[in-house]
Parts: C-alpha cells; structure tokens; sequence
C-alpha cells in the first residue's frame, strides 16, 4: 500500500517509511495511523531546519563537521620495532680461515606514530599536489658538460694513436702536441654541444615550463577541493557527507 506524508502530501518510499521523519518537510511520521501516514498531532519540527540540516534525515543532532571528525580521528601510537644486529668475529688461534663465530642480539626501538580510524581515513582530506621534477634531466646535463672535457681528451689521443701508434711523450705528434688536436678537441665539444647538449637543455626548460603549469592547474583545483572539504559535514545517523545549500558554491 503506497504512503503518503500527512503534512507535505508527498509519496513515501519504504525506506522512507522506516525513517522516524519525512525526508521532504522533517515532520515526525506517526508509524500508528490508520491510514499509514502520519498526523498532525505528531510532535512537530521548528519549521526552519538548521543550516546544517542533514538532507535526508533533516536533522542536526548527528551532523558534525567533516574536518572535526578527522581531527579528532588522529591517534598517536607508540610501537617497538624489532632491530637484530648481526656479528662474526673470527678465531684467529684457528689456521681454519672459515672458523668464524657468528652472533646476532636483537633490541627493540620504540616508533611514535599517528593513526587514523576507519572513519578518519574515508574523511581525510584531499592530497596536496607535488610539482613534477627534472633533477634527472639536470645531472645527465650536467654530466654531459664536464665529462665532456675528459671524453674529449681521451678523442684526441685515440686519433692519435690511429695514426701515430702509442703516445709518447718523448716524440711529439701533430695531433697530440699540435693544434690539429686543439682543433679536434674543441670541434669534437662543439658538436656535442649542438646535437647533443642544447637539445637537452631545452627539453629539461620547456618540461620545467609544462611541470609548473601542470602543478599551477592542480594547485588550483586542490585549493576548491580543500574549500569544500573544510565545508562539508557528515551525518553519523545516514553516513551522508553534504555541504549546507548556503555553503555550497
């Protein structure tokens, strides 16, 4: 048999009808009368709902803040870690080179903590976003700048040897004593500046350039979330997380 409420009019569904109000105006439902709605003799609601009225139920007496909740959600704990140390010490009265005595102790290190309930955890808030990194890109550039000095020194005494055999000190050779190894010792650099280093360069700026864009539109988007994370409440009756109609943007 389809229910109505006695004051608004409105339909009522079976879950609505377990519910002590109606979901639609908050009055009391009266689950005694004949006609399976409920009277205007039952006890009545103020007519304005609170601000931070629950939705669905209509109420505020189980309604708490989302950000209070998580606050008080924390939980310092304090636990021992087990640390085993390990030792050998050799019998050096032995000619036995593998007459090695092995011992291990293990002590306990207390860790402090913080921990979440259940509750906490589902009403935590949102994460802050981190910035996007080029530090790899930096140290392979930054490698490529002075290793470059040592590669290129190794350059001119392999052409040297391709021609002149072994270096010697004591004969000098146009490439490794004249200025043809200047030539291709800088030449050598110069290349692998263009073809190598300035590309390089300009990936690690123009992703530096996309990393801080990226982390600008996520920073931006974290600070609307946390606004209405800060405005939310939660109803321990429904378990419903809402944000009041006046705080919502």
């Amino acid at each position: 048999m389809t229910k109505f409420c006695g004051h608004c009019g409105n339909q009522l569904s079976d879950e609505q009808q377990a519910l002590p109000f109606c979901p639609h105006c908050g009055n009391r439902l009266n689950p005694g009368a004949p006609s399976g709605a409920s009277t205007a003799s039952a006890p009545q609601l103020p007519a304005k709902k609170p601000v931070n009225a629950c939705p669905v139920c209509g109420l505020n007496d189980e309604v708490k803040k989302v950000s209070v909740i998580y606050e008080d959600g924390k939980r310092d704990v304090n636990f021992s870690v087990p640390v085993t140390e390990v030792h050998s010490e050799r019998n050096y009265l032995s000619d036995d080179p593998k007459d090695i005595r092995v011992t291990s102790t293990t002590s306990y290190r207390e860790v402090t903590g913080t921990n979440l309930t259940a509750l906490a955890q589902r009403l935590a808030p949102p994460a802050a976003p981190e910035e996007g990194s080029t530090c790899s890109l930096l140290a392979l550039e930054i490698f490529l700048w002075f290793g470059g000095f040592m590669g290129n020194a190794l350059l001119v005494f392999f052409v040297n040897a391709i021609f002149y055999g072994s270096y010697n000190s004591k004969e000098p050779t146009p490439i490794a004593d004249g200025p043809l190894g200047l030539v291709i010792y800088f030449g050598a650099y110069i290349l692998e500046f263009l073809l190598i280093i300035l590309p390089l360069h300009r990936k690690r700026v123009k992703q530096n350039k996309a990393n801080a864009e990226t982390f600008r539109r996520q920073t931006e988007l974290w600070r609307q979330n946390m606004a209405a994370w800060e405005a939310s409440y939660f109803c321990f009756r429904d378990g419903k997380i809402f944000i009041p109609k006046n705080d919502a943007s």
